[in-house]
């Protein structure tokens, strides 16, 4: 951490500029003197220090991010003139003690953001000031001790934009202040400390605009002072906001309170939310949602703020369901004997036929026999559950259907790996339709181990396919499970679609047999 002056005129990123030989970095102050530095790439320092010198700094150049805090001195200390895109100042910029020492200006049609701008102490020392058509922004803005010493003055046509602005100590020391035809917006406006028992003897807004013709100022809240100094005057306009929402001060305190335009719609809930009769938004709004008493719910059932008790008994049930008119007329009363019942109708189905089920237990049983075509193991290779399963040392195929029209392909790939970073280099196992087994365990395949996994396309318009992997492939895999898997076709056109994805485990075989 040093001060580095300048020596003479030149690019803040000169080395022979400044008297130390070395371009000012992090935890440096660097003094102009009374040379004028050109700022042509971002910079980054504890300090730009212009206190008691005549120089300033200058960029031109658009993009540019200075990150430091800055103090004016006797002039302007950052002057930018850049005429598009944005420059930014990461750090609190001040006013010097100089009458017109701003801490920053704008001079052209480009955008410069500021984090804090603070008036300095001398008569005009603005923190920063937009002095063209430009656009200046900036996150808090506060007023100075000298006289006019505004936080951020939009002297122009352009734009300032603020987010909070609080009024100094000094004589108009305003926190933000449209002082022309230009137009200033603010999110929050708060009064300094001036009242009784209050530090500061002048009365300073947080914003202020003047009442130039075609001026635009506005606030979307209000804060008076701690000691209840006012925090706008002039031509603001309020409630300039889509919530229509205004706070005040109330007390020394702190407390606030929110105030809401009568005719906004206040966000309150739609008529069919309100319980039935209930009358609201001083009522012109009545509630239309009918709300059961317990008695009529279910028992158990939440409803308003208890739940329901109403009981469904057993006895009730079965007279429901089996006293009906015709039938057999056995009354069931007890659900023992409805089991019982029940066992008998599906069971005997020589006497008894279930007709509400539209089947007869005896065409259940006496159903056409139907064959597996598929041995047991082979099914579970296919897929348990959401994964594909593969055991370690078997032969392995798995078919896939429904995977959509895959006519128009160039390629066709199935990929497993052990996590979705990895790339297909790295993969497990990743096998081309045309190519065969391409990659194992990040290994690339060559001559005749390609034959060892393949992917055949059994029907294309539909997208069914067949995976396979040979024992030998199987045998190499590491047992885990959460591993992930895709198809992924690639079509003459070049375009890229996945066919399908999921999860696959491989687990461990018993018998170790291969022969």
């Amino acid at each position: 951490m040093a001060t580095l002056t300048a020596v003479k005129s030149g690019d803040f990123h000169d080395p022979t500029v400044w008297d130390l030989g070395r371009v000012p970095g992090v935890g440096d102050t660097a003094k102009p003197a009374s040379y004028i530095i050109t700022i042509t790439q971002n910079v980054t320092c504890d300090r730009l220090d212009g206190t008691a010198q005549n120089g300033y700094f200058q960029c031109s150049t658009p993009g540019i991010t200075i990150t430091a805090n800055a103090q004016a001195g006797n002039v302007i200390l950052l002057r930018f003139s850049h005429t598009s895109g944005e420059c930014t100042v990461n750090g609190t910029v001040t006013g010097g003690s100089g009458s017109g020492a701003y801490g920053v200006q704008n001079n052209s049609t480009g955008t410069v953001n500021v984090t804090t701008a603070i008036g300095g102490s001398g008569q005009y020392a603005y923190g920063a000031c937009n002095y063209s058509s430009g656009t200046v922004n900036v996150t808090t803005a506060i007023g100075g001790s000298g006289q006019y010493a505004y936080g951020a003055y939009n002297y122009s046509s352009g734009t300032v934009n603020v987010t909070t602005a609080i009024g100094g100590s000094g004589g108009s020391a305003y926190g933000a202040y449209n002082g022309s035809s230009g137009t200033l917006r603010c999110k929050r406006a708060i009064g300094n400390n001036y009242g009784p028992g209050g530090s500061h003897s002048n009365n300073n807004p947080g914003v202020v605009g003047n009442n130039t013709v075609g001026q635009v100022t506005t606030v979307e809240e209000i804060e008076f002072g701690p000691y209840g100094a006012q925090p706008v005057t002039g031509a603001v306009l309020l409630l300039d906001k889509s919530t229509n929402e205004a706070q005040f001060r109330l007390a020394l305190a702190g407390a606030t309170k929110t105030l809401l335009d009568a005719t906004a719609s206040c966000d309150y809930p739609a008529e069919s939310d309100v319980r039935s009769g209930v009358e609201y938004d001083n009522g012109d709004m009545t509630g239309t949602c009918a709300v059961p008493a317990p008695e009529y719910v279910a028992y158990g059932v939440a409803v308003d703020d208890t739940v329901g008790t109403a009981l469904l008994t057993p006895d009730a049930a079965a007279q429901a369901v089996w006293e009906y008119a015709g039938g057999s007329g056995r009354t069931l009363t007890s659900f023992g004997s409805l089991v019982s019942d029940i066992a008998t109708a599906v069971w005997e189905y020589a006497t008894r036929t279930i007709t509400s089920g539209g089947i007869t237990a005896k065409e259940i049983w006496e159903y056409t026999s139907r064959t597996l075509t598929q041995t047991a193991a082979e099914v579970m290779a296919a897929i348990s559950g959401s994964d594909l399963v593969i055991y370690r040392g078997d032969s392995w195929s798995a078919a896939l259907t429904g995977l959509g029209d895959i006519s128009a392909r160039s390629k066709l790939y199935f990929t497993l790996k052990s996590n979705n970073r990895q790339t297909d280099a790295e993969a497990m196992v990743q096998i081309e339709e045309t190519d065969g087994l391409i990659v194992l365990n990040g290994t690339a395949m060559t001559g005749t181990d390609v034959l060892n996994g393949s992917l055949v396309v059994n029907d294309e318009v539909n997208g069914n396919v067949t995976l396979a992997l040979a024992a030998t492939v199987t045998a190499q895999l590491e047992c885990a499970e959460g591993l992930l898997y895709d198809i992924q076709v690639v079509n003459a056109d070049g375009a890229v679609h996945t066919l399908t994805a999921g999860t696959a485990v491989v687990l461990a075989d018993v018998t170790r047999a291969v022969s």
